[in-house]
């Protein structure tokens, strides 16, 4: 049902921006550029937290894409240290693509502040660049499939992942 979506998606946009080897890859489309109000952390959310971030939006494919920012501590082999390792710190970024709807995305932003009243602004990505977040999106999404799937069959099979050994219990 996933991939069915996923497919769904691709052919609407990829109709959309008429992708075929005629269409030349500077063609633009459209999308909308707006922020929204987002939490980092439960605490943030419990307690009056979180920052605008900028979001990407293709009404097509109906994708919301957001960048976010990420740290990682790196030992002195160049792979990620583990605790009490001296290491590096690496910045970078990761595009995150979730399916959306624009109405709830709006609706959902704090409406008492002007950031939150602020329409979204119609601009034109490049049709390049809008393929491959639908890329994403349809990769992201089969990911999370085959992580659930072989969670239950890790557990199933008695190898990892009891109830008891994944769920948090110190707080």
């Amino acid at each position: 049902m996933a991939s069915m979506r996923v497919m769904h998606l691709l052919v609407v946009l990829l109709t959309g921006l008429g992708a075929c080897s005629a269409v030349p890859e500077a063609q633009t489309v459209r999308a909308l550029r707006f922020r929204q109000f987002v939490y980092l952390s439960e605490t943030d959310q419990r307690f009056g937290g979180g920052q605008w971030q900028d979001c990407l939006y293709l009404p097509d494919a109906r994708l919301l894409c957001q960048v976010a920012w990420c740290f990682e501590l790196l030992g002195p082999d160049g792979r990620p240290a583990r605790s009490g390792q001296p290491g590096s710190l690496r910045e970078f970024s990761r595009l995150h693509v979730r399916p959306a709807r624009i109405e709830e995305e709006l609706a959902a932003r704090p409406q008492g502040s002007p950031e939150g009243q602020r329409p979204p602004e119609e601009i034109r990505i490049e049709a390049s660049l809008a393929r491959e977040i639908i890329a994403l999106a349809e990769i992201t999404e089969q990911h999370w499939a085959m992580s659930e799937r072989l969670a239950s069959r890790c557990i199933s099979a008695g190898a990892i992942g009891d109830r008891d050994s994944a769920i948090r219990r110190d707080f």
